[in-house]
Formats: C-alpha cells, sequence, structure tokens
C-alpha cells in the first residue's frame, strides 16, 4: 500500500512540476465564489475568524515562509522519500519531503531552505479549523466561510499577507488536497 501511495505522490508531483510553467501568480486564474451568506467573514460563530496557517506535524509546528531546519525534520519525521527538483517558482532547487499523509515542499534561498507549500494529501491531519480530506467542500465552507476566490475545482482563502490556504476538491465535492502555500 505504502508503495502504491508514494507512486501516486510521485506522479502527482511530476504532474505539477511539468504544470509549473504557466503563471505563478495563481490569483489571476481564480475567480471568487458568489457568497451564499450575509456574514462571508465568520468562520462558525458570530465571530470573525481567521486560521493561523499553523499546523502541527509529527511535534514540530509550521506555517509557510518558515526557515526549515534539519532539526524541524526531525520533528516532523523521517520521511518515505526526498526528492530534489528545479523550482517552479524560485531560483534554484526544491526540495520536497514526501511522507504518507503529507509533503512539504522548500526552496532554498542563499544557506536556508524556506517552506512555501505544506500538502495535506490523506485525512490524518487537519486544519486549524478541523477542514480534512475527505470532507464535503459545503463543510468547508460552513468551516471557512463563503469568502474565498478558486477555480471550478478549488477553494482558497487567504490567510494573511503571505499565506493562502487551498481546498481541492473533485467533481462531486469532496476534498482531495489541502495546501498552505506561501504568496510569493
Amino acid at each position: 500500500m505504502k508503495k502504491v501511495l508514494s507512486i501516486a505522490i510521485i506522479l502527482m508531483m511530476i504532474l505539477t512540476l511539468v504544470g509549473c510553467s504557466g503563471n505563478s501568480d495563481v490569483s489571476s486564474n481564480e475567480t471568487p465564489s458568489a457568497p451564499t451568506s450575509s456574514d462571508t467573514s465568520s468562520v462558525g460563530s458570530d465571530t470573525a475568524k481567521t486560521d493561523s496557517g499553523k499546523i502541527t506535524l509529527g511535534s514540530a509546528e509550521l506555517s509557510v515562509g518558515m526557515v526549515i531546519t534539519e532539526d524541524i525534520i526531525n520533528k516532523v519525521g523521517t520521511p518515505d522519500d526526498v526528492m530534489s527538483a528545479q523550482s517552479c517558482f524560485f531560483d534554484g532547487e526544491d526540495t520536497i519531503y514526501v511522507y504518507e499523509d503529507f509533503s512539504l515542499y522548500t526552496y532554498r534561498d542563499g544557506d536556508k531552505n524556506y517552506l512555501y507549500v505544506i500538502e495535506l494529501s490523506t485525512d490524518k491531519n487537519a486544519t486549524e479549523f478541523g477542514g480534512k480530506v475527505g470532507m464535503d467542500i459545503a463543510d468547508i465552507e460552513e468551516l471557512y466561510g463563503y469568502n474565498s476566490t478558486g477555480t471550478a475545482t478549488s477553494k482558497v482563502y487567504k490567510l494573511g499577507e503571505n499565506s493562502k490556504l487551498r481546498f481541492t476538491y473533485d467533481e462531486s465535492g469532496i476534498v482531495v488536497l489541502i495546501e498552505y502555500e506561501l504568496i510569493g
């Protein structure tokens, strides 16, 4: 089962890398989704909330934009695979740490590696407000609100000045991938 999952993840990453020759500014292809609630800023209550963009994987608290060190990778756990590839968004190479349930994408700037994507691929991990792979997109809207951008198969929520949270879903509206992304 791990071999099949590893192969699927590798194929997904190859397709992602092949597709990166386009514009890295995702917002130019995104269209706002129509609000269906009068309070689009609330998240499950009357008080507006914003996901902090932090997630704990293993014993490490991660967020995009942070410097990734060997100590942090050790706290996350031993990756199933580590790959290097020419970066689509930054000069130089990316290092991709592949785990059974998630992947971490880093880029090198000088002598430091920066985390720019946290990709959740199973329901084993959840976002700060409980979003998981396998949920219905309507449940995600209940958690995060309706004020998002996206495409026909994704909803994107801006988390702050430098990050966003993307929920990718299939034709039946089931979330198949969750990504915390650095806005560059």
